[in-house]
């Protein structure tokens, strides 16, 4: 299914949300979406299609967010999926807000 591997692309490109201290924690969130709009017309299926590749999707980030080499004490979590419009659309499609508390950025967004 297209789903799983295009918000396993996502995971691998996190890009940092608000960032705050708290415990000397970096705050990121990434969101996986299904990206099933076409031509601006989004198809308003049901979330039941996509719970399967929600769930491995948490799982996976989750397992990566609260790897202690990631996020040391800090951890992550995802929210419960849901249903919305894309601006300049019509219909609905499915997303997925995961947040990460990293210990620290990781490598590739720290300056040289």
């Amino acid at each position: 299914m297209h789903f799983a591997s295009h918000l396993l692309a996502i995971l691998l490109t996190v890009a940092p949300a608000s960032v705050y201290a708290k415990k000397d924690c970096q705050h990121w969130r990434t969101v996986f979406d299904i990206g099933d709009c076409k031509n601006t017309v989004c198809p308003s299926q049901k979330l039941d299609k996509f719970k399967d590749g929600f769930e491995k999707n948490k799982v996976a980030w989750e397992a990566w967010a609260n790897d202690k080499r990631n996020g040391g004490t800090c951890g992550g979590y995802c929210e419960v999926p849901v249903e919305f419009t894309p601006p300049n659309s019509i219909g609905t499609t499915w997303k997925m807000n995961c947040y990460a508390h990293l210990f620290e950025l990781p490598l590739e967004f720290k300056d040289e």
